[in-house]
């Protein structure tokens, strides 16, 4: 069994050995048995990727992520410039250009919104995000226009929720690829999402359900 030195070096030496992670501003302590990460990282890519690499040097042990997101002169970058600078890059994506999606930033956190035609354009939106300096978090609502596949199986979580005498999901989102239902978005509670995953597997022509949903 690893000793506690010994688990701290290997998660800083994986750090610093990651190129995707900026390792000099990042500080591993061990508390209790778990590791945290303290420091700063440019980006929510950053942080995540630093998080991948602790939990690879030590898979058996807890990780803290107590790292903050801070802009390249160690400042706060402002709401309004991040929102300016998402746009400006969604609209340079020709799949994107056209399409409507509203953009929210608060304390560097981003809220997408609107519609798309497809499940890879609003999965194109966040990965193009994710290595803007300041972005401290990406919460993906786009929603897909529904196909007839999405509408049977979003008919059916709907229709389940209200005879559980639960409100409508607005905010779980449904796509459909070969008979294999991905669910994302919000659920307000365990139990509603466990109808609304329990709703999909019985949709006709489901094979598989992808459950992707938080409680929020």
């Amino acid at each position: 069994m690893k000793t506690h030195g010994s688990v701290k070096r290997d998660v800083e030496q994986e750090l610093l050995w990651d190129r995707g992670v900026d390792a000099r501003a990042i500080k591993v302590k061990l508390v209790g048995g778990a590791v945290a990460l303290n420091g700063t990282v440019l980006n929510n890519a950053q942080r995540n990727e630093a998080l991948r690499a602790a939990q690879r040097a030590a898979p058996d042990v807890v990780i803290h992520d107590n790292l903050i997101v801070k802009c390249p002169d160690n400042g706060q970058c402002a709401d309004s410039t991040l929102a300016d600078e998402i746009r400006a890059t969604l609209e340079q994506c020709e799949r994107l250009r056209h399409a409507a999606i509203d953009v929210a930033v608060a304390d560097g956190r981003v809220t997408l919104t609107g519609l798309v035609d497809a499940p890879a354009q609003r999965d194109e939106a966040a990965v193009l995000l994710r290595d803007i300096p300041g972005i401290a978090d990406i919460e993906n609502r786009i929603a897909t226009r529904l196909g007839e596949a999405e509408r049977t199986v979003a008919d059916s979580i709907a229709t389940a929720l209200q005879g559980s005498g639960l409100h409508a999901a607005e905010s779980i989102v449904v796509d459909v690829r070969d008979g294999i239902v991905r669910l994302t978005g919000t659920c307000s509670s365990t139990k509603q999402k466990e109808i609304a995953c329990e709703a999909a597997w019985k949709a006709k022509g489901v094979r598989w359900v992808v459950d992707q949903l938080h409680i929020g």
